[in-house]
């Protein structure tokens, strides 16, 4: 679909008074229906036989969403053509056959549907068609894998035991024979041999199948199952590797002999930049689909031989093992070789001594979007230029975080010679780190950037990620309102946290004026109970300083800047404010007293309960010292009136 050439078209308009119109055209010698949807802005559907598209002028953005996934689906369901317009649907559309199409709409719907059908069906049809060809290339099962599994079979052989006076009866669980043998002597056969008694837990070797087993007791032996999974790898003639996984059942009867049952569950296809796996979901009849679960296989066989025929010759073995932090497994010997077949480059990553970056690719088993897998040289495979690359390898333990570095100052048009800058300040910020803390780059330079936090950190008790944190919110919302921020005194604030807070409780302000005004009318005589209460319950001692709340407007941005719900009208904190059956009181800071910091309840002399920001208790043992303090200051002032 040519989307260029589309967008090219001049508007469509058939008919006085209606709001959408319809027209078949050709281009490059292929029919497209144009459908035009007017509205605030102009909303285009293109199709072709094949494919479909949607264009929004407004957002000026393209989509391929159906039905009610699409935000424009109302104007859809509402549209006015002209019969001009139907016409051409219809006849784009071609005969409906038994489907019922009333409106345009239908249409609309049914041929995008069809499209997307008929494009899924294609996909099905292609990975069903390279799913055959790849499993009639499957070489025939290896003669030898038989042979593993009894040999795992016989380790497990358990053989049963039952003692009847100077003699024992043994039964195999592997052959299922039974025989005797004495273990006490005989006067009557005194030339008969004595064998040991056997006893729970010691081992016997059958007479009769030759295999050793484990002695457990007739009386308490149970009919078991043992699942042994295995892995044989093979080499097909173009070099895919190959790894099949086998599930056998090994059943023990208590009066017959074993059986054993094997079945194919997984094959896995392995080559440089191709990867596909396939399980069996048809037991004994194979019927193969594309996804594998993961099976904790307890044996692997041919594994070094197969890789050195493949294509994957140059698997970096023992430089895999070093990215497995926890206990390696045969299991995750084939993450290893999904994420080398999607991402052949790790080679060169993990040669390079980058052990961070390539740790990162096999977490996410190759399937990475960051960085260019078409790529030959590990510069162009990192999308970084030779002097970032020399400046990345400075510290190859932190390889990782230094290259994330690197994209964030692509990002943000910040010179290499002020990466370091940038560097300390995301370590500063560790998992803290967000693009949203990008936004302050796009007005000053890293270093002013850094020269200001250095400056005001110390109104967030010296933490640079809190500061950050609050001047990128603050820089949001003054470019929301459209403050100029080349302006010095909006950019760079003296006092970053008041104009933060009084810029916060301007928005919530502006925000909740509805409902401010609805609180204020409903508990009028907050005021008046604050008035006869403020001299009692204001105090200040050292750092801070405690009064009533003044009225329902304060109450609500107490809360609505704080993030708690104390400025809530189901939480009833206003209505017994409002009654006197208990205060709302604010803590603050004395050198920051307009700022928000602390809220608490308080009924008679008693503290209820206080919180701070987001329902947290910041500073806990110098607040409940001082709110300690406060109650016995309002004790003894009531004593004091008493008397």
């Amino acid at each position: 679909m040519k989307k260029a050439k589309i967008l090219k078209l001049p508007e469509i308009r058939h008919g006085r008074g209606k709001n959408a119109s319809a027209v078949i055209v050709t281009i490059d010698n292929v029919k497209h229906l144009i459908i035009d949807i007017h509205g605030d802005a102009l909303y285009r559907m293109a199709y072709t036989e094949n494919e479909f598209a949607h264009y929004d002028y407004g957002t000026q953005q393209w989509d391929k969403r159906q039905k009610y996934n699409n935000y424009h689906w109302t104007q859809i369901e509402r549209a006015v053509f002209s019969n001009k317009s139907f016409k051409a649907i219809k006849e784009f559309y071609g005969p409906a056959g038994k489907r019922i199409l009333d409106d345009e709409a239908d249409y609309i719907y049914a041929l995008e549907n069809r499209i997307d059908s008929a494009k899924t069906e294609k996909e099905r049809i292609k990975k069903q068609t390279e799913m055959e060809k790849l499993m009639a290339a499957v070489p025939p099962e290896p003669d030898y894998l038989k042979k593993k599994i009894k040999e795992y079979a016989d380790k497990s052989n358990v053989i049963l035991y039952k003692r009847h006076g100077t003699k024992a009866e043994y039964r195999c669980c592997q052959c299922g024979g039974i025989y005797e043998k004495r273990i006490k002597a005989c006067i009557d056969y005194p030339t008969y041999p004595v064998h040991e008694t056997p006893h729970r837990g010691n081992f016997e070797k059958c007479c009769l199948c030759g295999c050793t087993g484990q002695l457990v007791q007739s009386g308490r032996a149970k009919n078991t199952c043992t699942i042994f999974n295995a892995l044989v790898y093979q080499t097909l003639p173009d070099g895919t590797l190959i790894a099949r996984g086998y599930q056998t059942w090994i059943s023990r009867y208590t009066d017959t002999q074993m059986s054993i049952k094997t079945r194919e569950v997984l094959r896995q296809f392995f080559r440089r930049n191709f990867f596909k796996s396939y399980e069996n979901t048809g037991g004994e009849r194979e019927h193969w689909l594309p996804y594998a679960n993961e099976y904790p296989f307890d044996a692997s066989f041919n594994f070094e031989n197969a890789l050195l025929s493949s294509d994957l010759r140059y698997f970096p073995v023992k430089e895999f093992r070093l990215l497995e932090t926890n206990y390696y497994s045969d299991t995750k010997a084939l993450k290893e070789l999904e994420t080398y077949a999607n991402c052949p480059q790790i080679e060169s990553v993990i040669k390079a001594e980058l052990t961070t970056i390539a740790r990162q690719i096999y977490f996410k088993s190759g399937h990475i979007r960051e960085f260019n897998k078409k790529a030959d040289r590990l510069t162009d495979f990192l999308c970084i230029s030779k002097n970032e690359y020399n400046w990345l390898i400075k510290d190859k333990s932190d390889a990782y975080s230094r290259l994330k570095t690197l994209k964030c100052a692509e990002r943000n048009n910040v010179p290499l010679k002020n990466i370091e800058t940038l560097h300390k300040l995301k370590r500063c910020m560790n998992y803290m780190w967000k693009k949203d803390t990008e936004v302050p780059l796009k007005y000053q330079s890293i270093v002013r950037l850094w020269n200001y936090l250095e400056k005001a950190r110390n109104e967030y008790s010296g933490s640079i990620p809190n500061t950050l944190t609050e001047y990128s919110d603050y820089i949001r919302a003054r470019a929301a309102r459209g403050d100029d921020l080349t302006n010095e005194v909006y950019l760079h604030p003296k006092s970053l946290r008041q104009k933060w807070s009084e810029l916060r409780q301007q928005e919530e302000k502006l925000k909740n004026k509805t409902y401010i005004t609805d609180m204020l009318k409903k508990y009028p005589d907050i005021p008046k109970v604050c008035r006869r209460i403020e001299k009692k319950y204001t105090w200040q001692q050292s750092d801070y300083i405690i009064r009533p709340a003044h009225n329902a407007e304060e109450i609500v941005l107490e809360g609505k800047t704080l993030h708690h719900c104390v400025g809530s009208d189901n939480q009833r904190y206003m209505s017994n404010y409002n009654a006197g059956k208990a205060y709302i009181l604010v803590l603050r800071k004395t050198r920051e007293p307009q700022i928000p910091y602390i809220t608490v309840e308080i009924s008679g002399d008693k503290v209820m309960q206080w919180y701070g920001q987001n329902d947290t208790k910041p500073d806990y043992e110098l607040i409940e010292k001082f709110l300690k303090d406060y109650t016995e200051y309002l004790n003894r002032k009531e004593r004091v009136r008493i008397a």
